[in-house]
């Protein structure tokens, strides 16, 4: 692309939007209207950049593949942004349901897909099996974190020590994960920006899209798609599992922190955590030696107390 060509004029701007020169400067120079000034050293590269991130910001400028114009439509910028308006708008009447809950959780499915001992998003406690012969992680939906510290353990207690009605049997075969707070913004913003870009691609052929539009409007999905993969990968980076304190059901807590992971999948991230960080909560097989280990067997509950020599059953899960 030849310089020249590329570039929009003051004299251009002026009169497409109907000003005196003068008028388009002042703007530039007082109230932040986008423009870049042109120096004999400026190269092409810079020059391109520029303007890529013009078309960013000025939401009426567009790129035909030769030169710049400023035009009456909407470029692809300001259609992403409209549709992302339109899906906030819904989801907010949605009252805890709505376009982007749904699609995080169809994402979640699809990944946790295969993995029958993953439970996305249970509602009520009979909503997660008992009686099963493995160990499973119930994923707790986003809303749980946004919940006070007592609803929070209330919720948990309730699903770690019931079935619906009655008690659950296989308690130890059962561990929560809790959504981080802090990835769930992140996520909802991705979403939403990837729904607005579904919509406005369905209309692409009414919106008369050119092929460079189209392009611009692969790579925003792109991006999106990569920073929706990131949170959904950190969403879930602790477990709580039930433990007997004073004959009660309590809480253990297993984090991440920062400690690394080396798997990707989500539900491998969560088993690795649980049994190859720290302590092992879980584990493969079952022999007298690793009982003993997790109940620490011989070793004093307190200094100065003697060695724990046994357990009751109702201690154990």
């Amino acid at each position: 692309m030849a310089l020249e060509e590329g570039w929009v004029g003051v004299q251009d701007v002026a009169a497409h939007l109907r000003l005196a020169m003068e008028s388009v400067y002042r703007w530039a120079d007082s109230k932040g209207f986008p423009a870049h000034r042109v120096g004999r050293d400026l190269d092409n590269i810079t020059a391109t950049a520029v303007l890529s991130e013009l078309r960013n910001a000025c939401l009426y400028l567009h790129y035909d593949g030769i030169r710049y114009c400023f035009k009456k439509d909407p470029n692809v910028t300001k259609l992403i942004e409209d549709a992302e308006q339109s899906v906030s708008r819904e989801e907010a009447q949605g009252k805890g349901g709505g376009p982007v809950r749904d699609k995080i959780k169809e994402m979640l499915d699809a990944r946790l897909a295969g993995h029958h001992t993953a439970i996305v998003w249970p509602g009520k406690s009979q909503d997660i099996p008992d009686e099963e012969p493995r160990f499973l992680v119930a994923y707790l939906p986003l809303e749980f974190a946004g919940e006070s510290k007592s609803d929070q353990e209330r919720q948990a207690k309730e699903c770690l020590s019931k079935y619906g009605d009655r008690p659950r049997r296989f308690r130890n075969g059962l561990g929560l994960a809790i959504p981080d707070k802090k990835q769930i913004e992140a996520l909802r913003r991705a979403v939403r920006y990837l729904l607005a870009i579904e919509r406005v691609d369905a209309k692409k052929q009414q919106l008369r899209l050119t092929k460079d539009q189209l392009d611009q409007l692969k790579e925003r999905k792109r991006t999106e798609e990569a920073a929706a993969e990131s949170c959904l990968r950190e969403l879930y980076a602790a477990v709580w599992l039930p433990r007997v304190e004073g004959g009660e059901i309590d809480i253990e807590r297993v984090e991440r922190g920062g400690r690394p992971l080396q798997a990707t999948g989500i539900h491998e991230r969560i088993m690795e955590l649980l049994t190859s960080v720290g302590t092992p909560r879980v584990h493969g097989s079952v022999t007298p030696r690793k009982i003993a280990e997790r109940v620490k067997l011989g070793e004093p509950v307190a200094p100065g107390e003697s060695p724990l020599l046994g357990i009751k059953a109702s201690e154990v899960l």
